[in-house]
């Protein structure tokens, strides 16, 4: 959806035309509903028998990829020629941002959970105490 999101507001950048850009705006109720079907679908999926297992295994690995997506789609807004691979990748845009981000996510998420930087994704609840922290009796 993000990927969706970058690869329309890039759209519009690109073609700076006030008519253009008005039927951009349009779709945004599209896009709206496709969003609450799409969630919907995915509740009532998620009550099929057999099924709620590995959907809930999937859901527990979705932290650094909702975490890092933001940052890394605006990273990609800083390269010079991000413009010009837009254009060439055409209407596959959405598909291949989103699974680059996706990998370069969970790779980060792999290198920081073997560092100090794993504290980024570990929730403040989770009983971890910091290094020479003192511990309850």
């Amino acid at each position: 959806m993000t990927a969706l999101c970058l690869y329309k507001a890039l759209d519009i950048v690109r073609h700076i035309e006030p008519r253009r850009a008005a039927l951009a705006i349009t779709d945004v109720p599209w896009m709206l509903s496709a969003a609450i079907a799409l969630i919907s679908a995915s509740v009532l999926l998620c009550r099929v028998p057999g099924i709620e297992n590995p959907l809930a295994a999937i859901g527990k690995r979705t932290l650094p990829i909702y975490v890092m997506h933001v940052p890394l789609a605006a990273a990609l807004l800083l390269v010079p020629a991000w413009l010009d691979v837009v254009r060439a990748l055409g209407a596959w845009t959405p598909a291949i941002v989103t699974t680059l981000i996706v990998a370069i996510s969970l790779a980060i998420f792999a290198l920081a959970m073997r560092s100090p930087f794993r504290v980024l994704f570990e929730p403040p609840w989770s009983g971890h105490l910091p290094p020479g922290a003192p511990r309850e009796a």
